[in-house]
Protein backbone atom coordinates (compact mmCIF):
# COMPACT_ATOMS: atom_id res chain seq x y z
CA UNK A 1 0.00 0.00 0.00
CA UNK A 2 1.52 3.17 -0.99
CA UNK A 3 0.12 6.61 -0.06
CA UNK A 4 1.63 9.70 -1.79
CA UNK A 5 -1.59 11.95 -0.92
CA UNK A 6 -1.00 14.21 -4.71
CA UNK A 7 -4.27 15.09 -4.34
CA UNK A 8 -4.03 16.69 -0.26
CA UNK A 9 -2.73 19.60 0.42
CA UNK A 10 -0.16 19.91 2.84
CA UNK A 11 0.21 16.42 3.29
CA UNK A 12 1.95 14.94 -0.25
CA UNK A 13 5.01 12.67 0.11
CA UNK A 14 7.08 11.52 -2.74
CA UNK A 15 8.89 8.06 -2.45
CA UNK A 16 5.77 5.81 -0.84
CA UNK A 17 5.13 4.40 -4.87
CA UNK A 18 8.56 3.91 -5.35
CA UNK A 19 8.82 2.10 -1.74
CA UNK A 20 5.59 -0.20 -3.10
CA UNK A 21 7.70 -1.44 -5.92
CA UNK A 22 11.30 -1.78 -4.42
CA UNK A 23 9.51 -4.41 -1.65
CA UNK A 24 7.48 -5.92 -4.10
CA UNK A 25 10.81 -6.71 -6.57
CA UNK A 26 12.35 -7.63 -3.92
CA UNK A 27 9.64 -10.08 -2.74
CA UNK A 28 9.76 -11.40 -6.81
CA UNK A 29 13.42 -11.56 -7.42
CA UNK A 30 14.90 -12.58 -4.40
CA UNK A 31 12.25 -14.50 -2.19
CA UNK A 32 9.99 -16.16 -5.77
CA UNK A 33 6.75 -14.73 -4.32
CA UNK A 34 4.18 -15.09 -7.32
CA UNK A 35 3.26 -11.67 -8.45
CA UNK A 36 -0.23 -12.99 -9.88
CA UNK A 37 -3.05 -10.62 -8.62
CA UNK A 38 -4.72 -13.49 -6.76
CA UNK A 39 -1.22 -13.74 -4.70
CA UNK A 40 -0.70 -9.55 -4.19
CA UNK A 41 -2.80 -6.92 -3.93
CA UNK A 42 -1.10 -3.39 -4.63
CA UNK A 43 -3.04 -0.15 -3.89
CA UNK A 44 -1.42 3.22 -4.94
CA UNK A 45 -2.88 6.11 -5.80
CA UNK A 46 -0.91 6.69 -9.48
CA UNK A 47 -4.08 6.13 -11.66
CA UNK A 48 -2.51 2.67 -12.93
CA UNK A 49 -3.57 0.80 -9.47
CA UNK A 50 -6.29 0.19 -7.23
CA UNK A 51 -6.24 3.27 -5.37
CA UNK A 52 -5.71 2.94 -1.64
CA UNK A 53 -8.78 4.38 -0.48
CA UNK A 54 -10.15 3.54 3.42
CA UNK A 55 -12.62 1.44 1.28
CA UNK A 56 -9.98 -0.45 -0.94
CA UNK A 57 -7.68 -0.92 2.01
CA UNK A 58 -10.11 -2.66 4.18
CA UNK A 59 -11.51 -5.01 1.84
CA UNK A 60 -8.12 -6.21 0.93
CA UNK A 61 -7.55 -7.09 4.77
CA UNK A 62 -10.85 -8.71 5.23
CA UNK A 63 -9.63 -10.53 1.83
CA UNK A 64 -6.40 -11.42 3.11
CA UNK A 65 -7.83 -12.72 6.55
CA UNK A 66 -10.34 -15.16 4.55
CA UNK A 67 -7.55 -16.37 1.92
CA UNK A 68 -5.25 -16.41 4.55
CA UNK A 69 -4.59 -20.67 5.89
CA UNK A 70 -2.23 -21.75 8.97
CA UNK A 71 1.04 -21.45 7.70
CA UNK A 72 1.11 -18.76 4.46
CA UNK A 73 3.13 -16.42 4.99
CA UNK A 74 1.92 -12.85 4.88
CA UNK A 75 3.79 -9.43 4.50
CA UNK A 76 1.88 -6.20 4.57
CA UNK A 77 3.58 -3.01 4.04
CA UNK A 78 1.95 0.69 4.21
CA UNK A 79 4.31 3.69 2.95
CA UNK A 80 2.44 6.71 3.89
CA UNK A 81 1.09 8.80 6.87
CA UNK A 82 0.59 7.21 10.15
CA UNK A 83 -0.98 8.46 13.62
CA UNK A 84 -1.24 7.12 17.15
CA UNK A 85 -4.71 7.83 19.09
CA UNK A 86 -5.75 7.64 22.27
CA UNK A 87 -7.06 4.10 23.35
CA UNK A 88 -9.31 3.54 26.17
CA UNK A 89 -6.63 3.48 29.17
CA UNK A 90 -6.46 0.00 30.58
CA UNK A 91 -6.14 1.66 34.54
CA UNK A 92 -6.22 5.45 35.30
CA UNK A 93 -2.46 5.51 35.58
CA UNK A 94 -1.78 4.30 32.07
CA UNK A 95 -2.30 5.64 28.89
CA UNK A 96 -2.77 3.63 25.99
CA UNK A 97 -2.25 4.73 22.12
CA UNK A 98 -3.40 2.61 18.58
CA UNK A 99 -1.69 3.29 15.85
CA UNK A 100 -3.48 4.04 12.87
CA UNK A 101 -2.90 4.63 8.86
CA UNK A 102 -3.92 7.27 6.77
CA UNK A 103 -5.48 5.90 3.63
CA UNK A 104 -5.44 8.05 0.38
CA UNK A 105 -9.05 9.50 1.56
CA UNK A 106 -8.84 10.25 5.03
CA UNK A 107 -9.59 13.60 4.97
CA UNK A 108 -13.40 11.88 3.85
CA UNK A 109 -13.54 8.45 5.23
CA UNK A 110 -10.93 8.88 8.45
CA UNK A 111 -7.97 6.62 9.73
CA UNK A 112 -7.64 2.89 9.42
Amino acid sequence: IGCNYRNTRHAQLKACHDDVTSIKDFLVNVYGFPESPDMMTILVDDKKHKSPTHKNITEAFKRLAEQSQPGDAVFVLFSGHGCRIMDSPIDVTAETYDEAILPSDYEESGII
